[in-house]
């Protein structure tokens, strides 16, 4: 039986794969546009990665680091609570509990952010809506840094039955976009359709690339805290698919053990399907 891990847990675990699977090419673009406006706004931050990432980043120099003024928001109080002690010496950087729509509609900030980014956020909303609370937050010619956006496809391997390993994940797909926050549903393929939604709502998209989640061991091994990751997204998935009561418990439940054996064993490979967007406001 693999152990329980809470949200928070699993969001430090999967630091490390999210450092790994955003697209350099996009990551130094943004880096390259943060060192000539220096503020940013990260909408569901989390507990800070981003501003972890950019702290640490070979991409900006330390006196450009130094000015950074970066704002961060989360609906989750404890997880802002954990960010502001995470980052507590760090001067220059500012999370506030506040849901995403909420703060767009009262946010009245001088001439709006030169930068917006959402990491592994907007597939969770209708993504018309996103767009549209996003496009309100930026500054004429801001920049919006859009990653990790779930593109509909889970691979889990080796594969227990096909037909059954297709069923369960389609179902988990479903059932988890069906839920939605604040009253709507999310958005499987956010990934695919995100470059329309920006393009029909004023957004030149300046580049586009793919950031999948790649998690498989090496040398008998998975690295960094990708067991945590897995163990994780294992019992999330088991959870969403119970719930919506597709399947009975004995054959759910023989599919979570061998998977949980397949984890100990450092024989499962996970693959999400997920893309990175680069994409600036147009003026007017």
């Amino acid at each position: 039986m693999t152990q329980q891990v809470d949200f928070a847990r699993y969001l430090e675990a999967k630091e490390a794969l999210d450092a790994r699977s955003l697209h350099p090419r996009l990551w130094t673009a943004f880096c390259k546009r943060l060192s000539q406006v220096r503020q940013v706004l990260d909408i569901g931050c989390g507990l800070g990665a981003t501003l972890d990432r950019l702290l640490t980043t070979d991409g900006l120099t330390p006196s450009t680091v130094s000015r950074i003024r970066y704002t961060g928001i989360d609906r989750e109080a404890g997880l802002i609570e954990r960010a502001q002690k995470r980052f507590a010496e760090r001067t220059g950087a500012v999370f506030e509990v506040a849901e995403f729509f909420d703060y767009a509609r009262v946010s009245n900030r001088g001439n709006g952010w030169p930068i917006v980014t959402a990491h592994a956020f907007l597939d969770l909303f209708d993504l018309d809506a996103a767009v549209d609370a996003i496009a309100g937050l930026l500054a004429p010619d801001g920049l919006a840094y859009l990653t990790l956006n779930f593109d509909d496809l889970t691979i889990i391997e080796p594969t227990i039955d096909p037909r059954l390993d297709e069923e369960l994940l389609s179902a988990y797909h479903a059932a988890m976009y069906a839920q939605g926050w604040g009253g709507s549903g999310g958005e499987r393929r956010a990934g695919r359709r995100l470059f329309h939604a920006l393009t029909g709502k004023g957004f030149d998209v300046l580049d586009m690339a793919p950031s999948d989640w790649v998690i498989a061991p090496l040398h008998g091994a998975y690295r960094d805290d990708d067991r945590l990751v897995l163990e994780y997204l294992l019992a999330h998935i088991a959870s969403v698919v119970r719930q919506a009561g597709r399947f009975g418990a004995g054959r759910l439940e023989r599919w979570v053990a061998e998977r949980e054996r397949q984890i100990e064993a450092a024989e499962l490979v996970y693959v999400a399907h997920q893309l990175d967007i680069l994409a600036q406001r147009k003026p007017g």
